[in-house]
């Protein structure tokens, strides 16, 4: 719901363009089993967030798009902001300080 309120209003303030507000999730015709539903709606969910990250950081390393070194640098600055997150969950849920985590992400 709170996406759906953000897009309007922000479509309707101009502040961004339609285009880039797609759907939060496909259609329940996508989620015809767990390994489809995670890949195709859970994980684009997340997508956005940490490959904006990725891309500001081989920015701030002066990187030009496109190129290998850019590519990895994005690919493993959003892995580690997702182990980070991963690592919360596993502090938060489990209180596990040690928990594997980032090492999964990572490696």
């Amino acid at each position: 719901m709170g996406w759906i309120l953000v897009s309007i209003v922000s479509v309707n303030m101009r502040v961004s363009g339609p285009e880039e507000w797609p759907p939060m999730f496909a259609g329940p015709a996508e989620a015809c089993s767990i390994r489809r539903f995670w890949g195709c709606a859970w994980h684009q969910s997340f997508r956005r967030s940490v490959s904006s990250h990725g891309k500001a950081g081989s920015a701030a390393l002066g990187l030009n798009q496109g190129t290998w070194a850019s590519s990895y640098t994005e690919l493993y600055i959003a892995f580690f902001v997702s182990g980070l997150v991963h690592y919360a969950a596993d502090v938060q849920a489990l209180n596990a300080w040690h928990g594997g985590s980032m090492y999964f992400f990572l490696a």
